[in-house]
């Protein structure tokens, strides 16, 4: 009457008398706009429950009491290879046969038993288990089977929802192993590591920093330095974190921190920044005992303090070069020879230094020491800072590693000139004394020819 239309729905009958003969027609008219208008609103509300499903990133089922398929997702489809119009009113096992039932079963068992849990506790359950897909493939599903139930709260259905696991198992297994390895890698080194929140709380430390202070590792995670070591009152690296959390990139650190052995060592910290998952700052510190290097080192000092003395002292110039000959080491007599200091002559050649000292038998005795490895013997001229002459007894000779590589070139220089002179002058003398023994000679038997030669006058 308001001109709307509207859908309806029309039945007729016809009525008819006794000899069948046609009287009237009756007809009941229905409004069923409300009903259609919930259909369609059903229909479109399924599709779209469809889409959604289709479209999930899991395996959903959802099966009446007894076990039988109602309805799939198009994921689930993929997986086994089977239409969902297959599935419905069946059992999944009903699908397979042979081979694929054997490769099935244990699953379907599975389910069956997850289905009946569920039925009989009207709790949701959670499981993960191992499913082969249709191309044969081997994969992890995370599942969760959960009742529904009608208005009545008694369970007509059981969902489950599927998710393939397998590639975050394997993306976790290779996590897990890289991490064993980052583990295993960290507590080889030789130095005390530690990992720090910007409250300076532990995250991570290794074997020897561990050892260092005798903790336990389970003890560490959250706390601080000085909370877990109780002999102390601050954190020795504190300083070098504050500085790398004000923005600096790097900062080392030498300090001295008593072990759990009660010995103070001496420990070089290096601190960094690392940053976190969430974005926030956190600090490593490497940190280095150098207490043996620093004995190392002290005796070594000892070492050569002693080995200069000694060779200072000698009656002996004493010269070393690497292969090149460029001189590493002279000792006090070279450089009271030539009035040239020590840092004058190192790194330089000899000759360049002491422009006037050059010897053919220098350069043949340093190449036959360079080629045959073996020391040589050789007398040398050399002038003196103070202009004069002076004849050197030298000894080149090869220096070698322990393993017997010839690596440097030692000479011993020793000053035989007034010794040179000495000699030189008994060789006179004795010169003189064979001349006067051979006069002596002579006169004596002149002496005796002219003795004759009077006597027979």
């Amino acid at each position: 009457s308001n001109g709307e239309h509207f859908t309806a729905s029309i039945n007729s009958s016809v009525v008819r008398d006794e000899q069948g003969k046609f009287l009237f027609s009756v007809a009941v008219i229905e409004d069923i706009t409300e009903r259609k208008q919930t259909e369609l609103a059903l229909h479109e509300s399924e599709a779209r429950f469809r889409s959604v499903i289709d479209h999930l990133p899991a395996g959903l089922t959802l099966k009446d009491t007894d076990h039988n398929v109602v309805l799939v997702n198009r994921q689930l489809e993929e997986w086994y290879g089977i239409q969902a119009d297959d599935y419905s009113g069946k059992r999944f096992h009903d699908f397979k046969s042979g081979e694929s039932a054997d490769s099935h079963r244990d699953e379907h068992k599975h389910f069956v038993e997850a289905q009946n849990a569920v039925l009989e506790n009207g709790e949701p359950i959670e499981s993960e288990i191992a499913v082969t897909f249709a191309d044969g493939s081997k994969h992890d599903l995370r599942t969760t089977l959960f009742p529904i139930r009608d208005v009545a709260g008694d369970i007509v259905n059981i969902g489950s929802v599927g998710f393939d696991v397998t590639e975050q198992k394997r993306a976790q297994s290779a996590l897990r192993q890289s991490e064993e390895r980052f583990r295993t890698l960290v507590d080889n080194i030789p130095a005390g590591i530690t990992l720090k929140d910007a409250e300076g709380r532990l995250i991570l430390t290794n074997q020897m920093f561990e050892q260092w202070y005798d903790l336990k590792r389970e003890h560490l995670f959250g706390k601080r330095v000085e909370e877990v070591r109780t002999d102390i009152s601050f954190d020795p690296t504190i300083n070098a974190q504050r500085a790398i959390i004000g923005g600096q990139e790097r900062v080392q650190v030498e300090q001295e921190v008593g072990f759990a052995d009660g010995k103070t060592h001496n420990v070089l910290f290096t601190a960094f920044p690392v940053k976190s998952s969430d974005g926030g700052l956190n600090v490593a510190t490497i940190g280095v005992d150098l207490t043996e290097q620093k004995k190392t080192e002290r005796l070594l000092v000892e070492s050569e303090e002693r080995f200069r003395a000694l060779v200072d002292n000698l009656p002996a110039g004493v010269t070393l070069k690497d292969r090149n000959h460029d001189i590493v080491f002279v000792n006090g007599r070279i450089e009271e020879w030539y009035g040239h200091g020590s840092d004058e002559f190192v790194g330089n050649k000899f000759h360049d230094v002491v422009t006037s000292h050059h010897n053919e038998n220098s350069t043949h005795a340093q190449r036959s020491v360079s080629d045959d490895g073996e020391p040589v013997e050789t007398e040398l001229k050399a002038i003196f800072k103070d202009g004069s002459e002076h004849i050197l007894q030298t000894i080149f000779f090869p220096v070698k590693t322990d393993h017997g590589a010839h690596v440097n070139m030692g000479m011993l220089n020793f000053d035989i000139t007034d010794r040179k002179r000495t000699e030189e002058m008994l060789y006179q003398a004795q010169k003189m004394q064979a001349v006067g023994q051979l006069t002596g000679s002579i006169a004596h038997d002149f002496n005796n020819l002219l003795s004759v030669i009077i006597g027979n006058l």
